[in-house]
């Protein structure tokens, strides 16, 4: 393996910062969440010469796949946390949202499958963050937009301190986000 391949590895590995995400504050209002800030373990901001950045996305399956215990430890204590006989039940699915101009969501809850929601604000630098809403839909409460930074919740259904939220893009570039799920099958 050659110096590049090598550096290339590395910074896959480690280009998730875990510790912040498992360190992060839950705030309880108006739902429980927390905004996470450097989430990635680079500047989003430094663009090369071409006005571009490359983030190497190869092990972010694996990253969050490999923390699903300690996430959902943290994150839904209240409701059982990680249960070791569901373990071949929970499964990642992630993915870049690219939203155009004037682009936005219905006001939705997560589906069921979805045990925790994770989206990090990716480019450009100034846009639109998550609307969160009580049961009638009326904003409670805007995440500020801000590169390399994550908003994380917990999907709780409609009848439990239910998570209504919605993003939008009111602005002329397109919305960048890195949506990453920890999701369970369903047992039937």
């Amino acid at each position: 393996m050659n110096k590049d391949s090598i550096r290339r590895k590395k910074l896959q590995q480690n280009i998730i910062n875990m510790d912040n995400i498992l360190s992060a504050e839950i705030i309880e209002n108006p739902w429980p969440h927390a905004v996470i800030d450097n989430v990635f373990n680079l500047n989003l901001s430094n663009a090369d010469a071409n006005g571009s950045i490359l983030i190497w996305m190869n092990n972010i399956h694996d990253i969050f796949y490999n923390n699903i215990e300690n996430i959902l430890n943290k994150y839904r204590s209240d409701r059982g946390g990680y249960n070791e006989k569901n373990k071949d039940k929970y499964y990642i699915d992630w993915g870049l949202q690219v939203q155009p101009s004037s682009g936005k969501s219905d006001i939705h809850i997560d589906d069921g499958r979805k045990l925790w929601s994770f989206v990090v604000y990716l480019f450009p630098k100034k846009s639109n963050g998550t609307g969160m809403y009580d049961k009638d839909k009326n904003l409670l409460q805007e995440i500020e937009w801000k590169q390399n930074r994550g908003f994380v919740f917990c999907s709780w259904g409609r009848e439990i301190s239910p998570t209504w939220h919605a993003y939008g893009n009111s602005f002329d570039e397109h919305r960048i986000t890195l949506a990453v799920f920890i999701c369970m099958d369903s047992v039937k």
